[in-house]
């Protein structure tokens, strides 16, 4: 597993949730416990009270520019990464 976190575009999105932006090597690995467990404590090391993760995360693929297309989702470009956006929260509703 290389999972990677791309600390420029993580950002708190209000006061309940926080945008963590995943980056790997394989779209399965951004979709693990692991990922999971990755996003929420990359969360918590921003200083936001993280509890649970409040989407579930859709991995798709980026160029060398860390840009998507539809020429790399249908698979016409190489690809040199994935990346997923999960988006944390400070509770879970219940």
């Amino acid at each position: 597993m290389s999972l990677r976190v791309v600390t420029d575009l993580c950002k708190q999105s209000n006061q309940n949730t926080m945008l963590v932006v995943l980056e790997g090597d394989s779209r399965e690995e951004l979709v693990t416990l692991e990922a999971r467990n990755a996003a929420i404590n990359t969360a918590r090391q921003f200083g936001f009270p993280a509890r649970g993760i409040s989407s579930i995360p859709h991995p798709f693929p980026i160029d060398d520019k860390g840009e998507t297309s539809d020429a790399l989702i249908m698979g016409g470009k190489p690809i040199k990464a994935w990346r997923a956006d999960y988006v944390v929260s400070v509770g879970l509703g219940l």
